[in-house]
């Protein structure tokens, strides 16, 4: 028997709404997350971290389950807020100077 999901934040951040929804959307259908993992090619691990809001969803992983939940173009409709999220917060990346 599986743990307790974690309590989500979906207000706390982009990155925390993408999560909540993915795992609604993944739950509504009836996945687990190793079976939505093994359908959209990526690790059950990041699975995991990117429903509870630790890491970063890439397009390939959002449009990929878009496909496989059913959801419409959801998810790929709140990655570009969730690649703002990223860019903001990457402190290596340097704001482009204008000449």
């Amino acid at each position: 028997m599986g743990r307790r999901p974690r309590a989500l934040t979906p207000e706390a951040s982009a990155r925390d709404k993408f999560g909540a929804e993915l795992r609604r959307y993944r739950v509504g259908c009836g996945l687990t997350q190793r079976e939505l993992a093994a359908g959209i090619w990526l690790s059950q691990e990041l699975v995991a971290k990117v429903e509870k809001g630790l890491r970063w969803a890439s397009w390939y992983m959002a449009t990929e389950c878009d496909a496989v939940l059913g959801t419409g173009g959801v998810l790929a409709g709140l990655w570009p807020a969730v690649e703002r999220q990223r860019l903001a917060s990457d402190r290596r990346r340097r704001p482009v100077q204008p000449p």
